[in-house]
């Protein structure tokens, strides 16, 4: 086994990854575990070892096995429930990182079909395989350089790019896919932040006419309809994956009283609370 020399060098140097979130980072997870979070940068997983579910939004239990990898976009509350030990890797990305120098992720939008479900894994294949093998093989020596891990985010863009299909790539990259990127970041980096459109206006350099139109123009519906459907999301989220009281979760939604909340689900989600949580 290979030994990373001048540790000490390494850990003095400014340029050595300090912070917890890593951009790339393993994760173990022990069979009946679960982990939930929060995600702040958009990220790659992919499931080296293992099985589990996950459940975030309105995407519910949905079974991921070894060898497959999936896209979170910054922004969903999500949570894993392991089936078996499991081991992950993660890939912290930005959504402006390139293919390569002639193709970003952005170009996908231009060849984007209809995709009706939001969560569409791929497959690793091998020459994927052997690169995260060694990429992890050196993060576990501790070769932590802020410089090298960037290198091998864009090496594995650059694999992507030569071994993935653009119709591949459009569906599992499809949470990230905008045709206005940069405020399409800014909004899912704060949406959940704010109580309401005013909130998040606010946080932006625009007029409310000219954030309602840059709206309008990057998510193809109005600001109040888009954050209303993503409370609706994050409730239930709330109400499938915990089993927080119904009548807390309403107040902290800001409903008057559960009777209101109770037609609330029955509008977006045709079941009661009651209903949706058995059903989970």
């Amino acid at each position: 086994m290979s030994k990373l020399l001048y540790k000490d060098e390494h850990l003095a140097c400014y340029n050595y990854q300090k912070d917890d979130k890593a951009p790339i980072e393993g994760l173990k997870i022990n069979a009946t575990h679960s982990i939930e979070n929060i995600v702040e940068e958009s990220e790659i997983i992919f499931v080296i070892e293992g099985r589990f579910s996950i459940s975030y939004g309105e995407i519910s239990d949905r079974r991921v096995n070894s060898g497959q990898m999936f896209v979170l976009r910054q922004g969903y509350q999500y949570k894993i429930d392991a089936e078996a030990d499991t081991f992950i890797m993660i890939f912290r990305i930005n959504s402006q990182v390139n293919f390569c120098d002639r193709f970003s992720i952005q170009q996908l939008y231009q060849k984007e079909f209809k995709i009706e479900d939001e969560f569409n894994p791929l497959i690793i294949n091998n020459r994927l395989s052997d690169f995260l093998s060694r990429a992890y093989a050196n993060i576990s020596d501790g070769l932590l350089c802020t410089h090298f891990l960037d290198l091998k985010r864009q090496e594995l863009f650059f694999l992507l790019r030569a071994y993935y299909s653009k119709e591949d790539l459009a569906r599992m990259f499809h949470p990230l896919l905008n045709n206005d990127q940069v405020f399409s970041n800014f909004i899912y980096d704060n949406h959940y932040k704010v109580k309401n459109i005013q909130q998040l206006v606010a946080l932006s350099s625009y007029s409310v006419s000219a954030f309602n139109k840059r709206f309008k123009k990057s998510f193809g519906i109005s600001p109040y309809k888009w954050m209303k459907d993503q409370r609706a999301k994050r409730i239930f989220h709330e109400i499938n994956n915990y089993t927080k009281n119904f009548k807390v979760i309403s107040e902290e939604y800001g409903f008057s009283s559960l009777s209101q909340f109770n037609d609330f689900c029955k509008v977006h989600f045709g079941l009661t609370p009651g209903e949706i949580r058995k059903k989970s």
